[in-house]
């Protein structure tokens, strides 16, 4: 749905405020533009406020990039598991896993 959202997932965060406190069950709600500006501005904590502004700032963003240019972004830094962060990094214990493999 990304192409019908500027940053922010309504129908998602709908479903998620659902789960949490119908069903008892967390989920995530976040999009790309979030996840990536959680990424740039070192802010993990879990409160209302974080949200609200990674919420305003992923808009934002959204207005003056392309989802993308937003995506490519955040894939190149994500952590990625196991000390891997972006592309690069999991490519390198990729190419390091087949090769030990193969020999």
């Amino acid at each position: 749905r990304s192409n019908f959202h500027y940053g922010i997932d309504h129908y998602a965060m709908l479903r998620e405020i659902y789960f949490t406190h119908v069903k008892k069950e967390f989920q995530g709600a976040s999009t790309v533009a979030q996840q990536f500006v959680r990424v740039i501005t070192e802010r993990y904590e879990r409160t209302l406020f974080r949200k609200l502004r990674e919420q305003l700032l992923a808009v934002l963003i959204t207005y003056e990039f392309n989802n993308k240019l937003i995506g490519t972004g955040y894939l190149n830094i994500a952590f990625l598991g196991s000390g891997m962060y972006g592309l690069t990094g999991f490519l390198r214990r990729k190419k390091n896993y087949w090769v030990n493999w193969i020999l």
